[in-house]
């Protein structure tokens, strides 16, 4: 996530942005068998990457797909969120006498992420519209 902001900002100024994976790079760097591990010399070979390998150039999403994006990634966590208190509410339940302030405060917390799902549904449905 960190590379974006500064993706963005050189794509405002019209630079011509390319976005690799980090794990390529690194790839080709070991394959080069450098036992020189310095920044400068790091830079020398990320230069010799972008030279030798054919790079696509990012264009980046526009705000509406930035958006969709964080809402799903949103929505995935409360998903993960939700599964794990109505786990626990079974857990409490199998118990045999759950606490009743324990159950009422999961119950509380479902509800409002069931409201919160919701609204970034609601809100994702219309940015895809």
């Amino acid at each position: 996530y960190y590379h974006y902001q500064l993706a963005y900002h050189l794509l405002e100024f019209g630079i011509k942005v390319s976005v690799e994976n980090p794990l390529s790079v690194k790839r080709f760097i070991q394959m080069k068998l450098s036992k020189i591990k310095t920044d400068k010399s790091d830079s020398k070979l990320i230069c010799d990457y972008a030279q030798q390998v054919e790079l696509k150039l990012w264009q980046g999403n526009s705000k509406t797909e930035i958006e969709c994006l964080q809402i799903v990634r949103a929505l995935s966590v409360y998903t993960k969120q939700s599964t794990m208190i109505k786990n626990k509410l079974h857990g409490e339940a199998v118990l045999g006498n759950p606490s009743k302030i324990v159950v009422s405060s999961l119950n509380r917390s479902l509800k409002q992420l069931k409201k919160e799902m919701k609204t970034l549904e609601d809100k994702l449905l219309d940015l895809v519209k």
